[in-house]
């Protein structure tokens, strides 16, 4: 390691030794002028040399020529700056040290402690001032104590906490080394509990945090001035003891003073920077909707805000707008995607609410409602593919909007005819084709016509195999007829309410229902009609009542009488 970097380390790791000297002339803040030398030839030559204005720096000791200005102009200066300016500022060279820290300086440090109070005392009173200096600390070991952020123990530049009460700053690492609860702390001396509980009371404590705690370092102290009080009468040791306490209840009265003044700083630093946050995202805004991005703010304003570029503390200047102007578009880039998503999938859910709820209530026709991806890919709904691609529609006006709806409501009745017609078709090419697994053979030579009477059937019905059915796992699953299997939620539940998928609608999942063929068989025979050519609709108008004759026999076996039940034929079916 270099010389000069241990030179700077062993400065560093003494940062607080900020006590004044003890001459209390004014002319000791200057140094001895050196020793006047004979000039020779290679001294002028440098001096030529050397002879321009040179910038004044730490290299070219700048700070050596301030302290020969006159000691009421540095004073003056010195007035001006914050008491963490002057700490600074005392250890950049001994001779400024030396002008700081000697006593006659104790004006600039006492003007400098109450600038401080100034603002304080307009914004919260009395109440939020800084106390004065205590009598045991000089004032710029208070100032240090106060406004420095240098470790008391290891000299790092990393304490940012003070212990007040302790009347030291201390880093992370050496407060977890360095204080101690209360009951460690008497467990850790070398005497008796009723002893230390005695003289523990003449430490200072710091009662700030929610545990109070010691300085590790009052144990040998304690344990000295017990070694020392052994000689001495009790009536002495009570006065000593008692004075002692009465010194640490004006220190501990002190340290929370200090606290209550520095928890105002730290919240009113805390609402300085979130003034200067929410100044720089509105002048941000300002420029963005300036140019085009209203939607987008409107849409992520809260993502905007949370950006590293905006959320900072620190004013929008031209240069820094036009640093931060690039990555800022692309971002809002990116919400402009989000936001398009967003439109569509609001304006599709406008969409479908009025599809099932509004639209469905005004026309007479089966329950199953287009999804949007029916309306995408199919060509049955021309007037409703504004609406799925159109996502600026959410910002229209309700005129606007009732406009659309009767447009839509005219053709729709008819165009859902025609849809629920080719679902129909894809639902029997799909059992006829044997992709179900029941390898009919239906036949592919009938027309659209025969194939939808096949569907209308009395005889024919339809239940669910997919796994996520809560229908699929039951001993006798549920059977639908047609058109109403159209509408079974496995097959809503992957086309209509996923807006942004696209997918029409699938009878992929759905089977002949075989098992209940001979059932139907026989009850449209029961009710006198032929199964090969009976609908659904002729056993409704029909409505024939149906006995269960083993619900009819149970009855009568459990004593209840010989009252018959009752049932429709489609209840027949789904016993």
């Amino acid at each position: 390691m270099s010389p000069r970097k241990t030179r700077a380390r062993t400065r560093a790791a003494q940062p607080v030794d900020v006590e004044f000297t003890d001459s209390d002339n004014d002319d000791a803040s200057y140094a001895a002028p050196p020793p006047k030398r004979r000039a020779t030839t290679k001294s002028r030559t440098r001096a030529r040399a050397t002879s321009q204005v040179a910038k004044l720096g730490a290299k070219s000791g700048g700070l050596e020529l301030m302290t020969r200005l006159p000691l009421d102009v540095l004073y003056e200066i010195f007035r001006m700056l914050h008491p963490r300016d002057l700490l600074a500022l005392s250890r950049t060279t001994k001779a400024v040290r030396a002008v700081l820290l000697n006593r006659s300086a104790t004006s600039v440090w006492l003007f400098a402690m109450d600038a401080v109070n100034d603002g304080d005392a307009q914004d919260g009173g009395e109440v939020f001032r800084l106390p004065p200096c205590p009598d045991n600390l000089v004032i710029p070991q208070y100032a240090s104590l106060v406004f420095d952020t240098f470790c008391n123990h290891c000299g790092k530049d990393n304490a940012r906490i003070q212990h007040f009460g302790l009347q030291i700053r201390l880093c992370s690492a050496c407060s977890k080394e360095q204080l101690v609860a209360p009951f460690d702390f008497l467990m850790s001396i070398g005497m008796s509990f009723e002893n230390a509980g005695v003289l523990a009371p003449i430490f200072p404590v710091n009662v700030c945090e929610d545990s109070p705690y010691y300085e590790l370092s009052y144990i040998p102290k304690m344990e000295r001035i017990f070694e020392a009080l052994a000689a001495v009468p009790p009536e002495q040791i009570y006065a000593y003891v008692d004075e002692a306490i009465q010194r640490v209840e004006v220190l501990t009265n002190h340290s929370l003073q200090c606290m209550v003044w520095y928890d105002y700083q730290r919240a009113r630093r805390t609402q300085e920077l979130d003034n200067l946050r929410n100044e720089r995202m509105q002048k941000i805004e300002e420029r963005l909707r300036a140019l085009g991005w209203g939607h987008e703010i409107d849409f992520g304003e809260e993502l905007i805000s949370q950006h590293s570029l905006v959320n900072k503390p620190q004013a929008l200047t031209e240069r820094v707008w036009r640093n931060i102007e690039p990555e800022l578009m692309n971002m809002m880039e990116e919400i402009r995607t989000r936001r398009k998503i967003d439109d569509l999938t609001t304006t599709r859910k406008i969409l479908n609410a009025c599809l099932h709820d509004g639209w469905a209530r005004r026309i007479s026709v089966y329950p199953v409602m287009p999804g949007i991806g029916d309306i995408v890919c199919t060509d049955f709904f021309p007037k409703l593919e504004p609406m799925v691609y159109n996502g600026d529609l959410r910002y229209a006006p309700d005129e606007e909007l009732h406009v659309f709806e009767d447009a839509a409501l005219e053709t729709l009745p008819d165009a859902l005819k025609a849809w629920h017609r080719y679902l129909g078709l894809l639902l029997y090419d799909w059992i006829a084709r044997g992709e179900s697994g029941l390898q009919l053979q239906l036949g592919d030579d009938k027309s659209e016509d025969e194939k939808i009477a096949w569907l209308n059937l009395a005889t024919t019905t339809f239940y669910c195999r997919n796994d996520s059915c809560s229908t699929a796992h039951l001993n006798a699953p549920r059977s639908f007829r047609y058109p109403y299997i159209l509408s079974h939620k496995c097959q809503l539940a992957t086309h209509t309410f996923d807006f942004m998928r696209c997918e029409p609608w699938t009878p992929q999942g759905l089977e002949y229902d075989h098992d209940r063929v001979n059932v139907l068989t026989d009850i449209v025979r029961a009710a006198g009609l032929d199964p090969g050519s009976a609908t659904v609709e002729d056993l409704d108008e029909l409505d024939a009542r149906f006995v269960d004759k083993y619900r009819l026999d149970q009855l009568q076996r459990d004593g209840h009488g010989s009252g018959a039940h009752f049932m429709s034929w489609w209840s027949c079916v789904s016993v």
